[in-house]
C-alpha cells in the first residue's frame, strides 16, 4: 500500500520517520491501490463499475487506468458535501487530451448542466475545476498540451467562498474566478471517471486516462499548503524539504565514481531509494533531519560538508545500502567507526568454496570477521565443548595429539581442526575475541584483492567437520 509513501519515501533500513503534519479537514482519500477503499477516517469506500485496470506507479503504489467505460461510485454522504469551502485533489496522466467535457471527479449532477463540484476538460479538452452555487463557476483553465503530456501531474481545485481556483503541480493557474454562496447538492453520489447524467447521447462524459490518489477536504487548501507538491514529488512538505526541486530518482552515473561494483564490472545494484524523510535523535549539531527530502548523493555531500575528513570515506563509497545504513548508525550513536558491512558469507565445511557476492576494490582495506563453531565430535576423546572453541589457533585441548591434527599447517602447540582459507591461501586470523564458551570471533585485515573466496580445510584425519562458520566483510575507511 502507498500510505507510507505519502508520509516518507525511504528504505527499510532507516529507523524512524518524521513528516510535516497534513492540514486538518480531510474527509475522503482514495489511493486507488488495487481497490476503492477510503483511507481517511470516514470509510467512504467506493465500488468499481467496469473493467479493473490497476497499474503500478513507481514510488506511489498503483493507479487506475480508465478506458472510457469504467468508473468508481462512492455513496452519498453529507461529509462529502461541504457548503461554501472545499478542496479536491488528484493525480492524472494521459498522452493527449481525453476530449471535451470529460469528467474526472464529479459530485452528482444538476440536470445536464453541471455537477456540484468537478474536475473536467471543458470545451478545449484541457482541465478546469468548477463548483455550482447560484450559478456555474469555472476556474481558469490549463491548456491540453500542458496537462495531457503523458506525465503525472498533481491537480487541486479549491473554493473558499470567494474564489474558485485551480492548481497544477502546486502552482496556481491564473488568479481564480470570483464566486459566492453555498454549493448546490442534489441527493446523488460521487463519481470518478464520469458525469452522473447521460445528456444528449454523450455517454456520461466519461474519462479515459490514469487517475490516482483522490482527496476531498472541507477546507480550502492554500498555495503554501499545496506547495508540498513541488516538482520533485517527494512528499516532504514546504520548508521541511531541505533539497526541494530535485528529481526522485538518482541515476547510476551520479552515485560516485568509486562506489562498489559487482565482480565483472557492473554497478552495485542494491541502491538506496533516492528520496528520504527521516528523523533520529541528534548526536551532533547536524542531524538526519537536515537531510529531509534529499537524494542519497545530496546526503553524502551534506555529511561531507559538515564533518569534513571523517566523511571522505563515505563519499568515496557512494550510495550503497551499507553506506547509508552506517550513516544512520553513526548519526545516532555519534561514533564514526568507518566500518561498512558489505556482505555476509556462510562457509561450508570440508573444502567447499563460498564466494563473497559484493566486489572488492583493490586499493581498499577490508576487515574480515569470522565466527562460528567447529563440530568434530567423532574424534575420540575430544569433547564437543572443546571442539567448538578450537576451529582456529586455540590451544590443543588434548595436547598429545597436536602434531597429528595440525600437520604442516600450524606449529605446535596449536591445533588446526579446520582452517578458513581466503582466495586459496592460508591466512593468519589472529587472536579470537570472546570466550571458549561462546562462538569465537576472529578478525583480520585484507587489501589488494578484487574478489573474496572462502573455504574450510579439515585438519583431522577423518574430514567430517559439521560446523558452521560465517564471515562478515566490512569496508574500512
Amino acid at each position: 500500500m502507498r500510505k507510507i509513501v505519502l508520509i516518507a519515501t525511504i528504505m527499510t533500513l532507516l529507523v524512524a520517520f518524521q513528516v510535516a503534519a497534513l492540514p486538518t479537514g480531510l474527509v475522503g482519500w482514495w489511493q486507488l491501490d488495487q481497490n476503492a477503499e477510503d483511507s481517511s477516517d470516514n470509510n467512504f469506500d467506493g465500488t468499481l463499475i467496469g473493467t479493473e485496470n490497476y497499474e503500478e506507479r513507481a514510488g506511489f503504489g498503483y493507479a487506475h487506468l480508465f478506458d472510457g467505460a469504467t468508473y468508481f461510485q462512492i455513496p452519498r454522504d453529507p461529509l462529502l458535501e461541504p457548503q461554501n469551502i472545499i478542496s479536491v485533489e488528484a493525480w492524472v496522466k494521459r498522452d493527449g487530451s481525453p476530449g471535451a467535457y470529460k469528467h474526472i471527479v464529479a459530485k452528482g449532477s444538476i440536470g445536464c448542466g453541471s455537477s456540484s463540484y468537478a474536475f473536467y476538460t471543458g470545451g478545449s479538452g484541457g482541465l478546469s475545476f468548477y463548483v455550482t452555487t447560484a450559478g456555474y463557476k469555472l476556474s481558469p483553465s490549463v491548456a491540453p498540451a500542458a496537462i495531457w503530456d503523458n506525465e503525472w501531474h498533481h491537480i487541486a481545485g479549491t473554493y473558499d467562498g470567494a474564489y474558485v481556483r485551480l492548481y497544477v503541480d502546486g502552482v496556481e493557474v491564473g488568479t481564480g474566478t470570483s464566486a459566492t454562496g453555498n454549493i448546490v447538492y442534489p441527493v446523488e453520489d460521487l463519481y470518478f471517471g464520469r458525469f452522473n447524467e447521460m445528456c444528449g447521447g454523450y455517454n456520461y462524459f466519461q474519462y479515459s486516462g490514469y487517475l490516482d490518489d483522490v482527496r476531498i477536504w472541507n477546507i480550502a487548501l492554500t498555495a503554501d499548503q499545496l506547495a508540498y507538491y513541488d516538482q520533485d514529488f517527494d512528499w516532504v512538505f514546504g520548508d521541511d524539504d531541505k533539497c526541494a526541486g530535485t528529481v526522485v530518482d538518482v541515476p547510476d552515473e551520479n552515485l560516485g565514481v568509486n562506489r562498489h561494483v559487482w565482480y565483472g564490472g557492473d554497478y552495485f545494484t542494491t541502491l538506496v531509494p533516492a528520496k528520504k524523510g527521516t528523523f533520529i535523535e541528534e548526536a551532533s549539531p547536524f542531524s538526519m533531519a537536515d537531510t529531509l527530502g534529499c537524494s542519497c548523493e545530496q546526503i553524502l555531500q551534506k555529511l561531507k560538508d559538515e564533518f569534513g575528513a571523517q566523511m571522505v570515506g563515505h563519499w568515496n563509497f557512494g550510495c550503497s545500502k551499507s553506506v547509508m545504513d552506517d550513516f544512520v548508525l553513526d548519526m545516532s550513536d555519534g561514533v564514526f567507526d568507518g566500518l561498512y558491512l558489505l556482505d555476509t558469507v556462510t562457509v561450508p565445511s570440508n573444502q567447499n568454496i563460498a564466494s563473497a557476492v559484493e566486489v572488492i576494490m583493490p586499493d581498499q582495506t577490508y576487515i574480515l570477521e569470522a565466527s562460528g563453531t567447529y563440530q568434530y565430535a567423532t574424534w575420540a576423546g575430544i569433547p564437543v565443548a572443546d571442539a567448538k572453541c578450537s576451529w582456529r589457533g586455540t590451544a590443543d585441548p588434548l595436547g598429545y595429539i597436536n602434531q597429528w591434527l595440525s600437520g604442516d599447517l600450524l606449529p605446535s602447540p596449536y591445533t588446526n581442526y579446520l582452517e578458513i582459507k581466503v582466495n586459496g591461501g592460508v591466512v593468519d586470523w589472529g587472536v579470537p575475541s570472546g570466550t571458549c564458551n561462546a562462538d569465537n570471533i576472529y578478525k583480520m585485515e585484507i587489501t589488494g584483492v578484487d574478489h573474496l573466496d572462502f573455504n574450510i580445510y579439515d585438519g583431522g584425519a577423518t574430514g567430517d567437520n559439521s560446523g558452521s562458520i560465517t564471515v562478515k566483510i566490512f569496508a574500512q575507511v
